[in-house]
């Protein structure tokens, strides 16, 4: 089987991969007094009927895990080994499929830092699609991304690709790029930035290659300032269809109590709490698509990429969030950018950062 022995080639290569990674770990990271992270797989589930595939549910896991311990300062628990765990000091097995909810638990039972695990569906022209889900001890905040390859002749290249994502994300900057903005596309930039701040963003952006789409927030500020709601930090957390940023919630959390002693108002009152539900949780990427829709076609469809940057009060860090407004994916995630000590132009010195950042072209790790 084709597939089967380019999958044999993949794990020996890490050989020369893990040789190759040995020596940019020396250059790349100074050894620390603390213990080493500990990075624990789950499962990649097969989501088809075809039991052909079941193969890969560890092996993709194993293949990432040997490269992320030959690059990255941490342990690794392959799939294996987390369910020795489970089984040994808990009477329980690795699970296939996690709900969010459930993760904090496993991953305390694990005793790990981060949990990886997620889901790969094979599709036409020989490609494939794995889904990982990042879980990071304590956080509450759940990372999830797509990546798409040829199961055979890129099969090198996907593994590192994802490897290369997984790594950026664990770093402080929590950083995530699917690909570079370029120059010329048009940026729209919602911020919590006013008057001059923004002006010197603006101008920034278009010295370098970028057509600004006037979007932005200040209507929005004025409406929620007076009950000191802090607008941008309701953005830093995003959904979409195939990579997010999420809070973890529990809804069994969440009770609507009933009975024959509902009156009328009462029940008004629980149909519209269903309804907010449904709308926002349920239903949520197609109520956000919808919207995102209008304002795609409000701009003439001139809106290429919808930039959302929210600044701490004292302006000197930040984070980011980018999405494609052509196909709705998320393409761009960055926290903590911050400037230099006693920077005289904070706002322009981490606006410079930005755009440096979203034009950098990705190296794969294990590339001489």
């Amino acid at each position: 089987m084709k597939i089967l022995q380019y999958l044999h080639q993949v794990i020996q290569g890490y050989a020369l991969h893990a040789a190759l990674a040995a020596i940019m770990a020396i250059a790349l990271f100074t050894p620390q007094l603390h213990a080493k992270p500990v990075v624990a797989f789950g499962y990649l589930t097969n989501t088809t009927d075809n039991q052909n595939y079941d193969y890969l549910e560890t092996i993709f896991p194993n293949s990432f895990a040997s490269s992320i311990e030959a690059i990255f300062y941490s342990n690794v628990l392959k799939p294996h080994r987390a369910n020795e765990i489970l089984k040994e000091k808990h009477d329980i097995s690795l699970q296939k499929n996690y709900r969010h909810v459930e993760l904090p638990d496993v991953i305390d039972k694990l005793n790990a830092d981060l949990f990886i695990y997620g889901n790969f569906t094979p599709l036409a022209d020989n490609r494939i699609k794995i889904e990982l889900h990042l879980y990071a001890r304590g956080s509450n905040e759940i990372f999830t991304f797509t990546n798409i390859g040829k199961m055979e002749t890129e099969i090198f290249k996907l593994v590192d690709r994802i490897t290369l994502i997984v790594v950026d994300f664990m770093d402080a900057d929590n950083l995530f790029m699917a690909r570079p903005i370029k120059p010329g596309e048009h940026i729209g930039i919602i911020t919590n930035l006013e008057d001059h701040e923004l002006h010197h963003m603006y101008a920034a952006f278009m010295e370098n290659g970028h057509p600004v789409i006037s979007v932005q927030g200040n209507e929005i500020i004025r409406l929620t300032e007076d009950r000191h709601v802090k607008f941008i930090e309701n953005f830093k957390f995003i959904r979409t269809v195939d990579n997010s940023y999420d809070t973890i919630t529990d809804w069994r959390k969440t009770e609507l109590y009933y009975g024959p002693w509902a009156g009328i108002r009462y029940n008004k009152i629980r149909n519209k709490l269903k309804d907010v539900y449904y709308t926002y949780d349920v239903h949520y990427l197609d109520v956000k698509s919808g919207i995102m829709d209008k304002l795609y076609n409000a701009y003439g469809q001139r809106l290429d990429i919808l930039c959302i940057i929210g600044f701490n009060e004292d302006r000197d860090e930040c984070w980011v969030r980018a999405i494609d407004m052509r196909d709705k994916r998320l393409i761009w995630m960055q926290s903590n950018i911050k400037t230099g000590m006693l920077s005289a132009n904070p706002v322009k010195d981490i606006t410079d950062k930005l755009i440096e950042q979203m034009h950098k072209e990705r190296k794969q790790p294990f590339e001489k």
